[in-house]
């Protein structure tokens, strides 16, 4: 979906929340110069939930609080520090409780927010967090990429071999994969899910195990629609086109510019996790040589 061009209305911390929906209905997105308290992210959510969906602009009712930065068809931008940039996602839609069946220890509170998602495909991508937890010694439903950017998962395999991911780095899952999630403290992910409903797990998928992304396709699901790999690029600059998949980077470093087709564009450094739907039309470019995780997944209709 692309967005059109903007002009901005500007308020400073803790705007009146009628003034700020009426203006983010008006124009489609308004600049806030500070964090805003959950009360007055809740009233303007609830303000802009139904009058976008009664458009058919799902896509643009992803208000939450934390600066999502909509550019175009470009709709979220997050920081893996919290201390690093006032981008940092400080507001949370509560999420239903996790299935008790699904856990050995603990009691957990998820919240999050969902950048995208189809459900006939299973798939979805967005930004999480959860209090300590264990789940139990079970295959996994899906395949699942993410990106720590606070806390650190245990995961045990079948065999009893334990795998710490930390902040800062990314794992994937791959769906049928029997394993334990372990959960000692707070965690906050960025993630790709992809369920894929009805197909079964890869025939290896216990020696695939959980996968770290370290080669430029480091994984793929056995449809072939799902790729995580990392990527380098050198100086590029690329014309502007309908964006091939969906895509979920995390940029390790350099920086990028991407330009939608209204011509707004924004620039992302290391550490920014940005998310691109298929079929956006955007070019992106960059004057030095770039380095970024990357989970994608091709949508179309087979």
């Amino acid at each position: 979906m692309i967005g059109r061009s903007l002009k901005m209305e500007t308020f400073e911390r803790n705007p009146d929340p009628l003034e700020a929906a009426a203006a983010l209905k008006r124009d489609g997105a308004i600049v806030i110069n500070a964090q805003m308290d959950t009360d007055v992210v809740q009233i303007v959510a609830s303000e802009l939930r139904n009058h976008f969906d009664s458009e058919g602009r799902y896509t643009e009712s992803d208000f939450n609080g934390y600066n999502t930065l909509r550019v175009s068809a470009i709709l979220a931008k997050s920081r893996r520090s919290p201390a690093s940039s006032s981008t940092t996602e400080r507001v949370w839609a509560l999420w239903d409780a996790i299935d008790p069946a699904g856990l050995e220890a603990e009691n957990p509170v998820q919240r999050g927010h969902i950048y995208h998602q189809d459900e006939a495909l299973g798939y979805m991508a967005g930004v999480w967090d959860c209090t300590a937890m264990t789940g139990k010694l079970e295959p996994y439903a899906v395949h699942e990429f993410m990106f720590l950017l606070e806390g650190s998962v245990i995961m045990v395999l079948e065999d009893g071999v334990e795998i710490t991911v930390n902040a800062g780095e990314a794992f994937v899952i791959p769906k049928g994969l029997v394993c334990q999630w372990k959960q000692p403290g707070y965690v906050r992910k960025v993630f790709m899910i992809f369920e894929d409903p009805g197909a079964p797990a890869a025939d290896d998928v216990a020696k695939l195990g959980i996968i770290l992304p370290r080669s430029p396709v480091e994984y793929r699901d056995p449809s072939g629609r799902m790729i995580v790999g990392v990527r380098d690029s050198a100086p590029f600059d690329g014309e502007m086109r309908s964006h091939p998949h969906h895509e979920l980077a995390h940029l390790l470093e350099g920086a990028v510019t991407i330009t939608g087709g209204d011509g707004a564009s924004q620039t992302f450094e290391a550490g920014d996790t940005f998310y691109i739907p298929q079929g956006a039309v955007c070019g992106w470019q960059s004057s030095g040589s770039v380095t970024a995780l990357y989970a994608s997944l091709n949508g179309a209709t087979k």
